[in-house]
């Protein structure tokens, strides 16, 4: 699907449209088009720990902002009772969805920002990235990832056992498996400042008939930070196994190398049967 122009559409519009991306193992990423999530089963990365079993939603979403001197930019858009906030739908511009990834195009005065999700295929892997597409001076990007750790149909709540961040790289984390919860893994390029907090009372409105509604506390292990010039990019990573940034972007890339190679191996074998049926061929001429 192109690029569609959003400007002239509402919040209610936005949201009412929902995109997802689905991998091999029974994972999936989804939500709407205004990346506000409006049923309990929406998730960035909302997966099995194990082939058969029930699915998790690990990363539910991420609020991303944008700072300029005398600019904060908030691109997040969620809905608690009786509000809605951020509102980063007024900055959204276009959509586009594929089988391969969706991407939003968000701008404002003087900048625009580009933004992507895959979901690879042969892991429960999700890969945000964002690039500043356009800005007259380097822009501080800011990402906070928000995890519900629970089964798909449930809902999270603050509780007293003690979650955080285990450092395994100078990227890379670990968030421990509680009774309650799964263990989970991030990765990014950016600077992580861990100072988890709890977001309260996120509201789903549901779908009538399919999914309940509710109201759901979700944690945020800290913030990513990066400081984005005009046409860099910026990568956050969340998984249900041990990941890094660097292989997660490497192993996007593999698909279409497998394929290639797939290509190059029966090119080959034509060829060998050409040249077999020839000499036989000759071998068998008067």
């Amino acid at each position: 699907m192109p690029m569609k122009d959003l400007t002239s559409l509402r919040l209610s519009d936005l949201s009412d449209h929902e995109w997802k991306l689905t991998n091999r193992l029974g994972a999936y990423s989804s939500s709407t088009v205004a990346a506000m999530n409006t049923r309990r089963s929406h998730g960035l990365l909302v997966a099995p720990i194990a082939r058969g079993a029930q699915r998790l939603v690990f990363l539910s979403r991420a609020e991303e902002s944008l700072r300029a001197p005398n600019k904060h930019i908030d691109l997040a858009c969620n809905e608690y009772p009786g509000t809605t906030f951020p509102r980063g739908d007024q900055f959204l511009r276009s959509f586009s969805e594929d089988s391969a990834s969706p991407a939003w195009t968000y701008a404002g005065d003087g900048w625009s920002l580009a933004k992507s999700i895959h979901l690879l295929d042969d892991q429960n892997t999700v890969i945000l990235s964002y690039t500043l597409t356009q800005a007259a001076a380097p822009m501080e990007f800011s990402l906070r990832p928000l995890f519900a750790l629970r089964p798909q149909r449930d809902l999270a709540f603050q509780w007293h056992g003690h979650l955080a961040p285990e450092k395994r790289t100078l990227h890379d984390y670990r968030i421990p498996a509680t009774h309650q919860s799964p263990e989970a893994f991030f990765s990014s390029d950016g600077s992580f400042d861990p100072k988890g907090c709890w977001y309260y009372s996120t509201l789903y409105r549901g779908q009538p008939g399919v999914e309940d509604g509710g109201l759901e506390d979700l944690w945020s292990p800290g913030l990513v930070n990066w400081t984005l010039s005009p046409n860099q990019s910026a990568h956050f990573v969340c998984s249900t196994d041990p990941v890094c940034t660097h292989d997660a972007l490497e192993s996007l890339h593999a698909p279409a190398k497998r394929t290639v190679t797939a290509q190059v191996s029966d090119l080959v074998r034509t060829t060998r049967a050409q040249t077999q049926r020839t000499t036989r061929a000759k071998l068998n001429a008067p």
